[in-house]
């Protein structure tokens, strides 16, 4: 669940904020703060996908026969084959 427009807005008190002299100008009044670094980069966590494969090869025989790790594949993959061979590319695809 995402949080509403609404909830992200920090409503800041008139007493905080700093008081305006017409004689300086505004770029001495304003700081700009750099954004912040990401915390974590999505390239560095295992995906679930890893993870399972990583549990399947550690278990060997002992991995339950009816869990099965399909790869995804997009539609673009099968875009070269032509229509009547994609339904049985896609069939050999599927582990059994």
């Amino acid at each position: 669940m995402h949080p509403s427009a609404r909830r992200l807005v920090r409503i800041i008190p008139r007493s905080r904020l700093p008081t305006v002299d017409p004689n300086t100008p505004w770029k001495s009044k304003v700081e700009i703060i750099p954004s912040l670094p990401p915390t974590t980069k999505a390239e560095d966590k295992p995906t679930l996908m890893d993870a399972l494969q990583r549990r399947k090869e550690q278990a060997g025989a002992r991995y339950p026969s009816n869990i099965r790790l399909e790869p995804l594949v997009n539609k673009r993959v099968f875009k070269p084959v032509a229509k009547e061979h994609r339904a049985v590319v896609k069939d050999m695809l599927k582990e059994r």
